[in-house]
C-alpha cells in the first residue's frame, strides 16, 4: 500500500519531500506556497554505548532549556560515553 502524499495545511497542494544539503535534515516544501516545514525524525537514536539515547535538557547560559540527546546511561555514571544530539 503506497504512503499518501503530504498535503499543504495552508493550500492543500501536494507537499514534495527532501534532503537539505547543509544540514541533511528532512523538510517538505510546497511549491505554490513556497512554504517549507521541518519534518520530525520520530526514530530515537543509539548512543555510542549501545543504550538509547536520553533526551535532556541544557542548563548552559548561551542554550538554556534547549532539549538534546546524550548519553543512556546516568550523568554521573564515570564509563558513560561522549553521545550528543541537539534535538
Amino acid at each position: 500500500m503506497a504512503t499518501p502524499t503530504p498535503v499543504c495545511p495552508d493550500c492543500s497542494q501536494p507537499m514534495t519531500h527532501f534532503i537539505a544539503q547543509s544540514s541533511g535534515r528532512p523538510y517538505m516544501k510546497c511549491y505554490d506556497c513556497n512554504i517549507l516545514r521541518a519534518e520530525r525524525d520520530t526514530r530515537i537514536p543509539n548512543c555510542n554505548c549501545g543504550m538509547t539515547a536520553k533526551l535532556r535538557t541544557s542548563r548552559t547560559q548561551h542554550n538554556y532549556g534547549r532539549k538534546f540527546r546524550g548519553c543512556g546511561k546516568a550523568v554521573s555514571d564515570t564509563t558513560k560515553c561522549d553521545f550528543f544530539l541537539w534535538a
